[in-house]
């Protein structure tokens, strides 16, 4: 096939593919006049062997940087936000509403801090996923504070009832929502996949009759699978649900927003009677909970030279200690706290990096970290890079304020 026919047909295929993702730009000639362009400045070449078009490894690529200051790969095309704004706000999702709804799947929210979690969008995905868009079932969302993005994650209404995920048994949750089952027509309860959520599924559905389904992998609307025997196979559970949806579920992909509006079931929590006395909170060693699982994390490099200032560092902050594979090679921390590729992964809220330069098998454990604020005297370092927050200073040295300022009496 010689250069031209080569050219051409990927110009046709290229002008099909730009005319459909200019169409809501309205704007033809600039389609046009990138599927005229030459094949090399789009970043292909022809092969001399079989005259066929490869993409060119050395092209040029467009970036952007991000809010956080990184670069990152422009996607778009090079386009404006303004225009990617104006294109996203001409057209918006449609709402979905159930005016009178006879049915109801009840979703239960874990929240933290008041927002929604990964487990509580599962959980409401999956309770989405069970009521579809009936015009006669609605989603409730029951929590006991208020929450952000419930339209978007699929709720059609939301209800707070204090005390609703009180982790110390005080109320009787389960009597509560047993209750709520008998006043409407429920087709399932839905809980977050966690501690809190699996305890009260269990307790639950031992109220109601039926048997729990923990850890749900494949969730119809009538139907719910599981697995069981160690994983060898699964048990399917029809009827009347009680359910924690895995966080492996894979959710739909919504169309369309949801109403969201308040919803009042005249529910209120009676306290529990229970034998059972509450002790209050026990205080556990940041260092006794797993990497994977810890909040707070501290973590030491190569740049930190005062181990015992480090130590007493992260017992002032309760945060969990980890370090480098240079750290944990020197002996400064035990094997099982090295973070990277060849250690543990950390997925912490906050992820302190002290005196740590950032090697890619360390960035490559501490990429679902929610925030990472670094300490190097390296401006140029990847750790800094890829930080939401950087300080530019010797690591001891910060260390040895923020341990003075911790301990300082008011």
């Amino acid at each position: 096939m010689s250069d031209s026919v080569a050219r051409r047909r990927y110009s046709l295929a290229r002008l099909v593919s730009e005319l459909q993702r200019q169409v809501d730009r309205k704007d033809l000639r600039a389609a046009i006049h990138l599927a005229q362009m030459p094949i090399q400045s789009r970043g292909f070449y022809t092969s001399q062997a079989s005259r066929r078009l490869r993409k060119d490894p050395w092209a040029r690529r467009r970036y952007t940087v991000a809010a956080s200051g990184r670069p990152r790969l422009d996607v778009n095309a090079g386009l404006s936000k303004k225009v990617m704004q104006a294109g996203a706000t001409s057209t918006p999702k449609p709402v979905h509403r159930v005016v009178d709804p006879e049915r109801f799947v009840i979703a239960v929210l874990d929240l933290e801090a008041g927002r929604l979690t990964a487990a509580d969008k599962t959980c409401l995905a999956a309770a989405r996923q069970i009521a579809g868009l009936d015009p006669g079932t609605a989603v409730i969302a029951l929590s006991d504070s208020d929450a952000v993005g419930l339209p978007e994650a699929g709720a059609d209404r939301y209800e707070v009832i204090p005390g609703l995920r009180a982790s110390d048994g005080r109320f009787a949750v389960e009597a509560a929502l047993c209750s709520l089952s008998i006043q409407m027509t429920c087709r399932a309860f839905v809980f977050s996949d966690t501690a809190l959520g699996r305890h009260t599924a269990r307790s639950l559905a031992a109220e109601l009759g039926v048997t729990p389904a923990i850890g749900a992998h494949d969730i119809g609307s009538n139907y719910c699978v599981t697995r069981c025997q160690s994983g060898e196979s699964d048990a399917v559970h029809e009827g009347l649900m009680v359910l924690t949806a895995k966080e492996g579920f894979v959710p739909p992909v919504l169309s369309m927003s949801f109403e969201a509006a308040p919803f009042q079931s005249g529910v209120s929590l009676a306290p529990a009677e229970s034998s059972l006395v509450d002790l209050g909170p026990e205080f556990s060693p940041a260092d006794d909970v797993a990497l994977e699982e810890a909040p707070f994390v501290l973590c030491g490099g190569g740049g930190v030279r005062d181990w015992q200032l480090f130590n007493d560092l992260a017992v002032a902050l309760n945060a969990t200690r980890a370090g480098s594979r240079v750290v944990c090679d020197a002996g400064h921390l035990p094997r099982d706290r090295q973070v990277g590729a060849s250690g543990r992964s950390s997925s912490a809220k906050v992820y302190l990096a002290l005196g740590l330069s950032g090697a890619v098998q360390h960035l490559q454990g501490i990429e679902n970290c929610e925030e990472v604020l670094a300490v190097n005297t390296d401006a140029a370092a990847p750790i800094i890079k890829r930080a939401d927050t950087s300080y530019i200073a010797d690591a001891d040295e910060v260390m040895s304020e923020m341990l003075r300022q911790l301990v300082a009496p008011e």
